[in-house]
């Protein structure tokens, strides 16, 4: 232990549990010379504060006291100002102030990224520096990437100071401009269609600004079409039931929609009326528990074959012309079709068009 006003070998200095000890000598007083503590760090040249044992002893530590002006050690509390690391306890850079002794790096100046200037010495200045990214950079400012970006792009203010201001500058690209406002390729867009408002400022409210095209406009599907809001479905009631739409904007889909709920009818010629008289969701013909083959499905005598209404005698021209059947379903029976001028045919009902007596069709009208 050295002590300022007395000579004493530092060989026979003890410190021990953290006091001062000298063999057959009492505690020391607290003599300025040599007690020290936290509000009182000072120490003679060569010593520090030992703060647990209140005593300055020899050696030095750095951001121990005073104001280190340069790489070495200090010995006070002042801010470091010099490079390098400390030789203190903290084990950190020089650089800040140091409470003593508490094990951490030293804190330095922080960046204030709303002030020009590189408060905390390592070269690089507010968004420049990555301490401030992220951080505001001033009202409506916010550094990303190194840079200053506006980030309040509906205040007619350009405060990333780059002479581009709001929905201009493409910091606010696809970034909102105010309320149901979004700027888009450079403008205030208006982007909320149904609120009554000019939200964009371009005097045009809702589905009378162009911007509001095809957008949505009120609850249950209604869009913008034409400076109108109207259904988008565009029926007035559900008539398309299994393709997931509101098509009458109703506010329920399908089966879900009264319009579509099917109710059981009982029709003459349920084969041919183009109803889903069962409700399972097929008509006609293609219902074969309704319709079986054979059922007529058509008013020249079609009949249900294969889930299809077909002419039982195919497509080719009438060519049986005394049966009293429209094979070919064109509506015109035996001698009637024009297809059987000149064929065999028998009349004895005399409704199957003119037979002659030689017993060939005539196109001619047949008399007594």
């Amino acid at each position: 232990m050295v002590r300022a006003h007395a000579v004493v070998s530092l060989a026979s200095v003890l410190i021990l549990g953290g006091a001062l000890a000298l063999p057959g000598c009492p505690a020391p007083p607290e003599d300025p010379a040599y007690y020290c503590d936290e509000g009182h760090p000072a120490c003679p040249p060569g010593q520090h504060c030992d703060f647990e044992a209140k005593l300055c002893v020899s050696g030095g530590h750095a951001d121990g006291g005073g104001t280190d002006g340069g790489p070495g050690t200090d010995g006070g509390p002042g801010t470091d100002g010099g490079p390098g690391t400390d030789g203190g306890l903290d084990g950190g850079p020089d650089g800040g102030v140091d409470g003593g002794w508490d094990g951490g790096p030293d804190g330095g100046a922080a960046e204030d990224c709303t002030v020009p200037g590189d408060e905390d010495g390592d070269g690089a200045a507010d968004c420049a520096d990555t301490d401030c990214d992220g951080a505001g950079c001033g009202a409506g400012c916010l550094c990303r990437g190194g840079e200053a970006a506006e980030a309040e792009c509906g205040d007619g203010g350009d405060n990333d100071e780059d002479g581009l201001t709001d929905c201009a500058d493409p910091d606010c690209e696809a970034g909102s401009c105010g309320a149901g406002c979004a700027c888009q390729g450079g403008q205030a867009a208006e982007v909320e269609c149904g609120d009554g408002a000019d939200n964009d400022g371009d005097q045009q409210a809702d589905c009378g600004d162009a911007d509001c095209m095809d957008a949505p406009c009120d609850a249950n599907g209604y869009v913008c079409r034409a400076g109108s809001c109207v259904c988008g479905g565009g029926e007035m009631t559900e008539q398309s039931c299994d393709d997931g739409v509101d098509n009458d904007c109703d506010g329920t889909t399908d089966g879900g929609d009264a319009d579509c709920v099917c109710v059981p009818v009982t029709t003459q010629n349920p084969c041919q009326d183009q109803v889903d008289n069962d409700c399972d969701g097929l008509t006609d013909c293609a219902d074969s528990k309704e319709c079986s083959s054979g059922e007529v499905c058509g008013l020249n005598g079609e009949q249900c074959q294969g889930g299809q209404c077909v002419c039982p005698g195919g497509d080719p021209p009438e060519t049986l012309c005394d049966d009293g059947v429209d094979n070919d379903c064109n509506g015109a029976v035996d001698c009637v079709d024009a297809a059987c001028t000149g064929q065999p045919c028998v009349d004895p009902l005399g409704n199957s068009g003119c037979c002659a007596p030689g017993g060939l069709c005539t196109a001619a009208a047949c008399t007594d």
